[in-house]
This record gives structure tokens, sequence and C-alpha cells, in this order.
């Protein structure tokens, strides 16, 4: 994991801002969410075009790559009335109050 993170050119401080995600504010959480996006795009992208100039015997693969395609264009549409969910591992909880 160090090799790849030396890699990937993160530092400690980086790496302290990652740990720390339950605690990250809306603008922390919309800034990592659009650089997994972008990485996830490419990625398919590049999976879709290496297929295309490498024909698989099996249709298997293509199927599989239209689920992928499908499953990431829902999970990252954006939409009107669709809910997204912030930071789920931040939830915190509040001690209860007492009605008089």
């Amino acid at each position: 994991m160090e090799k790849l993170v030396a890699e990937w050119g993160w530092d400690d401080r980086h790496l302290a801002v990652l740990d720390a995600r339950p605690s990250w504010k809306v603008r922390q959480v919309t800034l990592e969410r659009r650089g997994l996006v972008a990485a996830l795009n490419q990625s398919y992208r590049f999976l879709t075009s290496f297929a295309r100039l490498h024909p698989a015997t099996s249709s298997a693969n293509r199927q599989d790559l239209n689920v992928l395609g499908r499953r990431l264009y829902a999970t990252f549409e954006r939409r009107a009335g669709k809910v997204e969910l912030i930071n789920p591992g931040s939830l915190r909880t509040f001690p209860k109050t007492r009605s008089p």
C-alpha cells in the first residue's frame, strides 16, 4: 500500500485528510466525489475502448460492460428529486431530550 501511495504522490497530510472522512464538510465531500466520479468514468471509457479494440469472443464481456455502464450512470446521474447521501459515515447522534 505504501508503494501505491508513493506512486500517487500522496503525502502524510493527504492521508490525514482521507482518514478524517467522518468529519468532512459538504465542500470536501463534493470535491472528493467529483474526483471519484471522474476516475470511474475515465476507467469505464478506457475499458470500453479497450473492448472495442480487442473484441472478446464472448458476449458476456459486452453484457458486463453494459451493466457496469448502466450502474455508473444510475449512481452518478444528477436528477431532480434524487436524494444523495453526502457522507453517511459521519452520522452523529445527539442526546435525546426529555419532553416535559
